[in-house]
């Protein structure tokens, strides 16, 4: 859906891959839609409103902070696509996903 989006860049596709195992991950988990949907409005609404930063290549919407793009620190930004599509939040969902594996698995074992 958002590859059509302003400033999709091949980070920003692996960081929604990524986003996608993890609610995928929430899904399993949770075993409720619903707290995929919520999840994801709540990370879209801190990125724009919060944050003031582009959520998805979709021009800032801030309404708390407001956030300017910064060319020369892409890795952390991602220019047009935002937070989301950045090399940092790639190494962070990777960390995260890897722990949240981690941990699952060891207390399904204790179960």
């Amino acid at each position: 859906m958002h590859a059509t989006n302003d400033g999709i860049t091949l980070m920003a596709l692996i960081s929604l891959f990524l986003f996608g195992i993890f609610t995928g991950i929430i899904r399993s988990y949770t075993n409720d839609l619903w707290a995929v949907g919520a999840f994801h409005s709540a990370w879209n609404f801190m990125q724009g409103p919060v944050l003031g930063v582009s959520v998805s290549g979709n021009s800032n919407q801030a309404l708390i902070l407001e956030s300017k793009d910064t060319p020369n620190r892409v890795f952390f930004n991602e220019g047009l696509f935002g937070l989301e599509g950045s090399g940092l939040t790639v190494i962070i969902f990777v960390i995260v996903i890897t722990l949240v594996l981690f941990i699952g698995e060891k207390r399904r074992k204790y179960k």
